[in-house]
């Protein structure tokens, strides 16, 4: 954590990084994406570092993430991406190293089929579908006891709310973390949106210790 003093100079510098962010398009291999450049270069680093045999993604939209990740893991030469949605949205990237699911994230028919392709594999998850917190909470009590000793799981978009305002604030991502911190002791916060003072996801990289 940052002293006081520093945090609420990120928080400022935060602010105004949105508001430029938010006015331009951005892309990765040639598909609109929805992630902080700040946050692309972590996950690079945690997946070379940890090297997941699988990472679910909930929340495809139109596929810019789900490119990412499978970019990544071509890069570091394993892994495969499931990107989950509900809508099957035309256009959407294809890739060898990525499966999408459509369906509900937290749908019975969704988690069986993701369960089913998991097993026994190391997974890191990202959740970035509905940010509302009752939802988050959901998805955090299906998908967490997936990820494995080591692996992440990160639940983006707790700015919101918080530093960032947004339509439903006071509620945030970040409501759902803490409730989920405060039952499930195997995992810890790990603040890596210190490395370069603004993320999606502040308190949300969650690594499993156990």
């Amino acid at each position: 954590m940052l002293p006081p003093d520093e945090q609420a100079f990120a928080d400022a510098f935060h602010r105004r990084f949105f508001k430029q962010w938010n006015t331009y398009a951005r892309r990765w291999m040639g598909v609109r994406i929805v992630k902080y450049p700040q946050d692309l270069f972590l996950y690079h680093d945690l997946i070379y570092q940890n090297k997941p045999d699988i990472i679910i993604e909930s929340g495809a939209y139109l596929g810019g993430g789900s490119i990412f990740f499978a970019s990544m893991c071509d890069l570091v030469g394993h892994g495969h991406v499931l990107s989950v949605d509900r809508r099957d949205l035309p256009g959407r990237p294809a890739h060898p190293r990525l499966t999408y699911i459509i369906g509900r994230t937290t749908a019975v028919d969704t988690q069986a089929r993701i369960r089913d392709l998991v097993k026994d594999k190391t997974v890191m998850v990202v959740l970035d579908s509905d940010h509302r917190s009752a939802h988050v909470k959901r998805e955090l009590t299906h998908y967490g006891p997936m990820v494995t000793p080591g692996q992440f799981l990160v639940v983006e978009d707790t700015m919101l709310g918080t530093v960032i305002p947004w339509k439903y604030s006071p509620d945030s991502p970040a409501i759902a973390v803490q409730w989920y911190l405060a039952r499930h002791p195997e995992f810890e916060v790990v603040p890596l949106e210190d490395r370069y003072l603004v993320s999606m996801a502040p308190g949300g990289w969650l690594r499993r210790k156990t």
